[in-house]
């Protein structure tokens, strides 16, 4: 399954400023393991049927724009904030992981989302918002901002129904990350493809599910149990693109 189509090969784990990094542009260039990618992502989709698909920067929303593609949800993106304008946007607050020696935290950082894009029907006097959301990152740490944007979401009645990355730490650096367990207590479903633990990738939670055909010269993906074929684009970048 996982070990046949071998991601730790297109996967650079590597650290920038003294925190994780997770560049996913090997991914990006190949389309096979590319489609690959994102059908097995597919299946928490299907698990959990979120009414919204939201990215989180910085990999997220590529991720997330080409899990809609694949399942017909709504995508979201949250972007990185340059302003606080909560009349247009909601506003989430996060503070970084650690960085290098320091043993206290940096200040916080801001997300936003259009509070349009939350709407069923976007760009009308109708407000009803979507009810349930899945979240999307490349990488899972310490899961602050994850919590902090399924926070933002709860408090105009979007449900956070789950968390989905590509890897997901456990430790760096010698120190536990307890994204997963900090997710997991607000009832938030996450799924990882791989695990990194140790100096070592493992495969995660969506290593169970049947192996997709791929026809790598036109940019197709025949699921094995659906028996359907999912065309993909190719103009993406996964270093927070979009």
């Amino acid at each position: 399954m996982l070990d046949d189509i071998n991601f730790e090969k297109y996967i650079r784990l590597t650290s920038r400023d003294g925190k994780p990094y997770l560049d996913l542009d090997l991914i990006a260039a190949d389309p096979g393991p590319r489609q690959m990618l994102i059908y097995y992502l597919g299946f928490h989709t299907k698990d959990l049927d979120p009414e919204i698909i939201l990215g989180l920067p910085n990999t997220g929303p590529a991720l997330a724009k080409m899990m809609a593609q694949f399942s017909g949800k709504r995508y979201v993106r949250a972007r990185k904030g340059k302003r606080f304008d909560e009349s247009e946007y909601l506003t989430i607050l996060y503070r970084e992981s650690e960085s290098g020696e320091e043993s206290e935290r940096k200040g916080k950082r801001h997300l936003q989302i259009r509070r349009e894009a939350l709407k069923k029907t976007i760009n009308s006097n109708d407000g009803t918002l979507f009810r349930t959301a899945l979240l999307v990152d490349g990488l899972l740490e310490d899961g602050d901002k994850a919590l902090e944007t399924a926070k933002k979401l709860k408090e105009v009645g979007i449900r956070t129904v789950g968390f989905s990355c590509v890897v997901e730490l456990r430790e760096w650096d010698g120190k536990p990350r307890r994204g997963r367990e900090i997710l997991e207590e607000e009832r938030i479903n996450v799924k990882s493809i791989l695990v990194y633990e140790n100096g070592k990738y493992r495969t995660g939670d969506e290593s169970k599910h049947s192996q997709p055909i791929v026809d790598e010269k036109r940019g197709i993906i025949i699921a094995a149990k659906e028996k359907r074929k999912v065309v993909f684009e190719d103009d993406y970048s996964l270093d927070g693109g979009m």
